[in-house]
């Protein structure tokens, strides 16, 4: 009976654990995840199972192009600041927009969606 038990809560735990993990529960983009999307041409698109990018997640990259899906609820400060940044398309999903997360950026072409709430100085 010990033995089932045991085996029955370590496999409870490992299904609660993956079901969490799979949902994609306020997962954070950080620099160091950033960096891995960045194409050879400079390209990111960000995986759905993101909700929130990091302050200073792409900063100082040589992201030319990027595409944020509607899972992103916020984006940080300085997200992409210093960036050669030229287009970018925001998914309706996005809340909130940091300071300066485009500082710096080359940007020609970008549309706030409806979605956004909050744009901060």
């Amino acid at each position: 009976m010990h033995r089932f038990l045991t085996n029955f809560i370590k496999t409870t735990i490992f299904t609660s654990f993956f079901l969490f993990s799979s949902t994609g529960f306020s997962e954070t983009l950080t620099s160091s995840i950033a960096a891995e999307l960045i194409d050879e041409d400079g390209h990111v698109v960000i995986p759905s199972n993101y909700t929130i990018i990091d302050n200073s997640a792409f900063k100082d990259q040589r992201v030319v192009s990027a595409e944020i899906p509607s899972s992103i609820v916020t984006i940080g400060s300085y997200a992409f600041s210093n960036t050669p940044l030229s287009n970018v398309v925001i998914s309706n999903g996005v809340e909130v927009i940091h300071a300066h997360a485009f500082s710096g950026a080359n940007l020609k072409s970008v549309s706030i969606p409806n979605s956004v709430t909050t744009i901060e100085e």
